[in-house]
């Protein structure tokens, strides 16, 4: 891309739990691909992904996401 940021890029996002805490969230995300670790179990019944559009023009996607056990 000649672009200096990917433009279909999310460049904000939140992953919430069951009871809607915030348990990651990322501002001026530039990577496709994130890893995220956490120092202590997450016990939830579920995920929620929070995206923000990479831009009017453009809808949020996203592809994959894997969750593994310690």
């Amino acid at each position: 891309h000649p672009e200096h940021v990917m433009p279909h890029c999310v460049r904000n996002f939140a992953v919430l739990d069951d009871q809607g805490r915030t348990l990651h969230a990322s501002k001026d995300n530039h990577q496709t691909i994130r890893r995220i670790g956490f120092d202590t179990p997450v016990v939830t019944r579920s995920l929620k992904i929070r995206l923000d559009h990479p831009s009017p023009d453009l809808p949020a996607s996203l592809f994959e996401v894997r969750c593994y056990g310690g």
